[in-house]
């Protein structure tokens, strides 16, 4: 039988293990510079667990987490686990009983002691939404960093109460400096937030407050048929596009290293 040949542009994408998605490929750039502030902590296996803000956050969280995985593998260096933990937790997971569960959880997934907590996100504003999160690390002695793609300082509503170095008990946050259109900007009031913000139909997931994991977006029993089945394409699209721009981010990462020498 004879080889069938892409015809849509689309199809002819996929052939070539080309980026599809305008959402994934516009993380290059904020992600590189994340990794050059970075590159010494990787290079030295500082990191000892990867956490992933669920949910917009899971496929930059693929990315710069399987990115520092292959490094850490290449150097000979432990490879920090990677799990998704929901950034906004209430109250409740403060109490003892709920921060003993916390560092059970962490335990159970490879955390290594003496070493930091990367959290990866897709946008910091006033880091209320990871305040408890960097707090459960910091009280179970773990020095958290946090890598975002963009970081805002005013929003449509202007500024936060508090500002994130404030909320976030001074861990420090990694911007990758992300920077939207001037029609994006316009569009959405925000200057430094990534398409990829809120989008379940690439995660595959969606947040539920208080709950240690998130929830699949096609068990909602809202979605229609037609929506379920092109979330699922969706996620299909967004996971292969990681990959995709894992091995590039590599390729580059391991060039300019040889560049050095």
């Amino acid at each position: 039988m004879p080889e069938k040949i892409p015809t849509t542009e689309t199809e002819q994408t996929k052939a070539k293990g080309e980026i599809q998605l305008e959402q994934v490929a516009e993380l290059e750039a904020p992600i590189k510079k994340i990794i050059e502030k970075i590159k010494n902590r990787i290079e030295n296996g500082e990191y000892g667990l990867i956490i992933g803000d669920d949910a917009s956050a899971r496929i930059p969280t693929r990315i710069l987490g399987d990115f520092i995985r292959e490094i850490s593998r290449i150097r000979g260096q432990l490879q920090p686990n990677i799990i998704f933990i929901p950034g906004k937790l209430k109250g409740g997971w403060l109490e003892l009983a709920e921060q003993e569960q916390f560092e059970e959880h962490i335990s159970k997934f490879g955390m290594v002691p003496d070493k930091k907590i990367l959290i990866i996100t897709d946008t910091v504003f006033s880091g209320e939404s990871l305040q408890k999160l960097v707090h459960l690390i910091k009280k179970a002695g773990h020095i958290p960093e946090i890598a975002t793609i963009g970081q805002e300082f005013n929003g449509p509503f202007g500024h936060p109460e508090k500002m994130a170095e404030e909320n976030l008990e001074g861990a420090e946050i990694i911007s990758g400096e992300y920077e939207a259109t001037k029609e994006r900007q316009k569009e959405t009031g925000w200057a430094h937030t990534p398409q990829i913000y809120k989008r379940e139909d690439f995660s595959g997931v969606y947040k539920v407050s208080d709950e240690l994991k998130s929830r699949r977006a096609i068990d909602d029993w809202s979605i229609s048929p037609e929506r379920k089945i092109m979330t699922k394409e969706n996620i299909n699209d967004s996971r292969k596009d990681a990959k995709i721009m894992t091995k590039k981010l590599v390729d580059w990462y391991e060039s300019q290293k040889q560049d050095e020498k």
